[in-house]
């Protein structure tokens, strides 16, 4: 097409005028291929970034949830799958308000709980209000469940929250295993200090 735009100022116009418009037309040639193979890497990072992002997302350990000031989830990844037993698909691009704890499942309820920590039957602050990231240790009885929340805004381009980003880590097992240890400690100091009892009074 600069081609002919060139050929074409060379037939029409006198030959000053062509010289001039030949270059600027090449000129704008290159800037256009420029500009298109430039916008071609752009979006070819952009969309390694994004491959990056979903593969890192998908293989921590820790649950992440992502939503907007609405209340709508954008990010769900395998591991609050897993924790919440809750799919993506069911929630995804879905807003999430607290009318919606009447009447739905365990799981949901949790869920809900996580985004609207006030509703939590058991939770412990670990950091101080209103300072960002918020920490909460949050206890529920069915299902059995022993979670530490992070909760982080997200900031546009001029410093207005656009939302929140929550990083879910599971201490179910963790917990049960400090309960049975501090057991196991109760039980067996007890028998151990019993039959000292006897024998102080049988001497």
């Amino acid at each position: 097409v600069a081609t002919a735009m060139i050929a074409a100022a060379f037939f029409y116009a006198p030959l000053g005028i062509a010289a001039v418009t030949a270059v600027a037309l090449a000129a704008l040639a290159t800037l256009t291929l420029l500009t298109a193979n430039a916008a071609a890497r752009a979006a070819k990072r952009l969309a390694f970034e994004r491959s990056s992002s979903d593969a890192v997302l998908a293989n921590l350990r820790e649950g992440v949830i992502a939503y907007d000031e609405n209340f709508k989830i954008l990010i769900f990844n395998r591991a609050a799958e897993d924790i919440l037993d809750v799919k993506a698909s069911e929630i995804l691009d879905r807003p999430f308000t607290l009318k919606m704890r009447e009447g739905s499942s365990p799981s949901l309820r949790v869920l809900l709980t996580i985004l609207f920590p006030a509703l939590a039957p058991a939770i412990i602050r670990r950091s101080e209000p209103g300072a960002y990231p918020q920490v909460v240790d949050l206890t529920f009885d069915e299902p059995r469940l022993d979670l530490r929340v992070t909760t982080n805004p997200t900031i546009d381009r001029f410093g207005k929250p656009t939302g929140y980003i929550k990083l879910i880590q599971d201490r179910t097992r963790e917990l049960a295993l400090l309960r049975a240890k501090s057991e196991f400690i109760t039980i067996a100091s007890h028998q151990l200090r019993t039959p000292l009892t006897g024998i102080t009074w049988a001497m």
